[in-house]
């Protein structure tokens, strides 16, 4: 393919694809737009240059495989909202502009785009969250508090004794249509969690019980709502997750039904672990998930700042990382390749329904090391017994298995992060005791790893030699 870096390429490029679409050869221009999608920013060049050319219809293509490949382009979701909406490709154009939206979020001119055309839809109530932010930010305008007065005025009446003091749960409530349907006066409403990232609710009405979820907005990474709605999409279909009945990938607003079912599980029972070891083979094996989620990326800049120190609770911090950094190299030289994760893998996490397991919280599903997600869970099983190497047995096909060897390094490496970042979150904020509290914990798996052998034998048994 010819170097779209060069603007007379990337004009060449936009005509090539151009000129396929006229002649009707579609799938020669799918191929060219797909080739290009995997090249970063060069995609939306192409794509401005056909925009200019006025082929409209081209650009869509260009855009549409870029994002399904990588939606973390800058500035190529308010290009496909224009593309997408020019040729009335309204709900493509509507899903562009909620990503821009997140990608742009001290932008009022991104939210005023979308409440407008929210509006012009006839969705008012999905546009007050926008209506709101577009106010917030534009606080000398009246058009917004304008717009959002209409907007409330159009509520029906909340559910009787119901505390919406929340404006994020009054919103939702009003917005998202299968809660909206809900007859208010025969709703209750539970907080099930809150925190500093989600607030969650059960809604119960005569129509079923829903689980709704309210998420921190802005993200740090503003397409991360996009990812997990597309994984969890893919889990539900495999019957691993509950079904995404709504989910607003800008701010991450979501509805699931409510799983009926006891959430955890013995981990002291052979039977639950085996059942949840299958439960992963099936993940594991599944279409693959967008993005990827490495837990060791952020220990290079922790080992960094802790460099030097030797905390009272961890005097011997530098051989413990050159310890650690031998099961690394183990680690990254026997790699099976990443797989679709959920990669919260906590035993909390797991609901036992009528029909199997299913997990909740997907939040940072992704492609990993599979491995990596093994022995995460096998963290938290006892160590009595043959509890461990019968999870392991039922992973794997037998517990000596080089792989099964490679999740008892993962169990490990995934402490000894916690313990680098006890030590970093105790410089960084003293006053929290519950960091070195934590660490202290991991440490104590990683020196029962250490003495009873597991990390030598793990690492002759990740080279198939145990």
């Amino acid at each position: 393919m010819s170097d779209a870096s060069n603007p007379a390429d990337t004009a060449g490029l936009a005509q090539r694809i151009a000129l396929a679409i006229q002649a009707g050869r579609m799938d020669q221009a799918g191929e060219l737009a797909k080739a290009l999608a995997v090249q970063g920013r060069i995609p939306v060049r192409v794509a401005r240059a056909l925009l200019d050319q006025g082929e409209v219809s081209a650009a869509c293509l260009v855009l549409d495989h870029l994002m399904d490949h990588d939606s973390h382009v800058r500035g190529a979701a308010a290009l496909q909202a224009k593309a997408c909406l020019s040729v009335g490709r309204v709900e493509a154009g509507l899903e562009a502009l909620a990503l821009a939206a997140a990608e742009n979020p001290d932008d009022p001119a991104a939210a005023a785009a979308l409440a407008r055309l929210l509006i012009d839809l006839g969705r008012w109530a999905e546009a007050v969250p926008w209506l709101r932010r577009w106010a917030a930010l534009t606080p000398a305008e009246p058009e917004p508090d304008s717009l959002l007065g209409q907007a409330l005025s159009l509520r029906r009446p909340p559910p009787p004794g119901a505390a919406l003091d929340d404006v994020r749960l009054a919103d939702a409530l009003y917005r998202v249509p299968v809660l909206a349907a809900q007859p208010f006066d025969r709703v209750r409403l539970t907080r099930l969690t809150g925190g500093n990232v989600n607030v969650v609710y059960r809604v119960d009405g005569p129509s079923g019980s829903f689980v709704l979820r309210l998420a921190k907005y802005p993200r740090q990474r503003w397409d991360a709502y996009i990812d997990e709605r597309a994984n969890l999409r893919l889990a539900h279909a495999r019957g691993l997750a509950p079904e995404p009945l709504y989910m607003d990938i800008a701010d991450g607003t979501l509805v699931t039904p409510f799983v009926a079912g006891k959430a955890g599980g013995r981990m002291n029972d052979p039977a639950f672990l085996a059942r949840v070891a299958d439960f992963f083979r099936r993940l594991h094996a599944g279409p693959d998930f967008k993005g990827r989620f490495d837990p060791l990326v952020p220990l290079d800049w922790r080992e960094e700042r802790v460099a030097g120190l030797v905390p009272d609770w961890v005097p011997d911090l530098a051989a413990l990382r050159a310890a650690m950094a031998e099961i690394r190299a183990a680690l990254a030289a026997t790699a099976p390749g990443f797989a679709p994760c959920h990669n919260d893998p906590i035993i909390g996490n797991f609901i036992d329904s009528r029909d199997g397991l299913v997990m909740i919280d997907w939040q940072t599903a992704a492609m990993a090391d599979p491995d990596g997600e093994i022995g995460a869970f096998l963290a938290r099983i006892s160590r009595a017994g043959t509890l461990r190497d019968d999870f392991l047995a039922a992973a794997y096909g037998h517990a000596d298995h080089p792989r099964a060897h490679r999740a008892r390094l993962w169990e490990c490496m995934a402490r000894y992060v916690e313990i680098v970042e006890a030590v970093q979150m105790g410089i960084d904020d003293p006053a929290d005791t519950g960091w070195i509290d934590h660490g202290k914990l991991a440490l104590d798996t990683v020196r029962l790893l250490q003495d009873d052998g597991t990390l030598s034998r793990g690492l002759v048994g990740v080279k198939g030699q145990g």
